[in-house]
């Protein structure tokens, strides 16, 4: 994205406005309606059969987003050492290019500020107003599947002990959520914070009379993490839900020559491991910039399926697709954020 681009979206955010991601960017003002209990208790009874389900796939997709690039901060005392309150927070971290998306995440919560990282190319959607908070709990809790939610359990007792007058009930820890990862958007979520969609495009001269010249194409996926988290547990259980569930593998891998710095890595290259990702994700779409990586990578998977990799034609194509993703794209259109899950509260 460039400068120019970039600049003109924190306008928008600084004006409070949003996209309402038309085909014109129209602008709407963000909603100033004010909160209650009522406002954030997830009562699924009152919803329709559609709301429940929207519910549910917001929930999870944030959790994803939470467990991928987020932070929960518990302080251990109410006040600093010169008597100020102190208050927990969560964060979500968003590359500036998807700037649109969080904006879009905030005006659903209706709680939040964004601002820019200090030093990155990246924005910070931060939530420390109480009853932002309990609101996000109450939408992640019983979604979350690796060690973060250790984090928001703490927080979850923070906000019972310090802050619970005035609320019907307290907010019950749930455990971590084990089902299919089909039954759920958590891993687009994950994928939109962490994952990584790339083309691999090799020619091979023959090296013997023997031999055939031949162009070697790979249409590759993946997701890294470090192996020991913050809590000071691994979190190679997560991974290797994540690869058996795509049918691949997880590798460790060293980052310095002492092995002190290690992380655990996953990626797809066989035909079945890419044919499960893009089921799940037909069903349970991407949101970031990552959505249109995921299209370019997707119509090149398409031409390799179909071997027309193996025509001229069909390798010129693969290649001009490669040369726009990822770092290398300039242009964003922001569409695919119409289809983005409706909050109902």
């Amino acid at each position: 994205m460039s400068l120019l681009n970039d600049f003109f979206l924190m306008f928008i955010f600084k004006t409070h406005f949003l996209f309402s991601i038309k085909d014109n960017f129209a602008l709407a003002p963000l909603s100033s309606k004010s909160h209650n209990e009522k406002d954030i208790q997830i009562k699924y009874s009152k919803y329709s059969k559609y709301s429940k389900y929207s519910n549910m796939l917001f929930s999870s997709y944030l959790a994803g987003l939470l467990e991928g690039d987020g932070y929960l901060y518990v302080p251990q005392t109410t006040r600093d050492s010169k008597g100020r309150l102190i208050y927990p927070s969560i964060q979500l971290c968003f590359a500036s290019k998807d700037l649109p998306l969080a904006l879009l995440i905030q005006k659903n919560l209706n709680f939040g500020s964004i601002n820019k990282k200090k030093g990155t190319r990246a924005y910070l959607l931060t939530i420390n107003n109480i009853l932002g908070l309990r609101q996000f709990v109450s939408l992640v809790n019983g979604f979350m599947r690796t060690p973060k939610n250790i984090f928001l359990h703490n927080l979850i007792y923070w906000l019972n002990q310090h802050h619970s007058s005035g609320y019907n009930n307290p907010i019950i820890p749930l455990p971590l959520d084990t089902s299919d990862l089909f039954q759920n958007s958590w891993l687009a979520g994950f994928i939109d914070a962490e994952g990584h969609f790339s083309l691999r495009v090799e020619s091979f001269s023959k090296t013997s009379l023997n031999q055939q010249s031949y162009i070697k194409v790979e249409c590759r996926f993946e997701l890294e993490q470090r192996e020991i988290d913050l809590s000071n547990l691994s979190l190679y259980d997560i991974m290797l839900t994540l690869s058996n569930f795509l049918e691949t593998s997880v590798k460790l891998l060293k980052r310095n020559k002492n092995g002190s710095n290690t992380c655990l890595r996953l990626r797809t290259l066989n035909i079945n491991s890419n044919l499960i990702l893009c089921r799940y994700l037909s069903e349970y779409p991407l949101f970031s910039s990552k959505y249109l990586d995921y299209q370019d990578w997707y119509t090149v998977f398409n031409l390799f399926m179909q071997k027309k990799h193996l025509t001229q034609q069909g390798l010129t194509d693969i290649k001009n697709i490669k040369l726009q993703m990822n770092t290398k794209r300039h242009f964003f259109s922001w569409n695919h954020l119409n289809k983005f899950y409706e909050l109902h509260l």
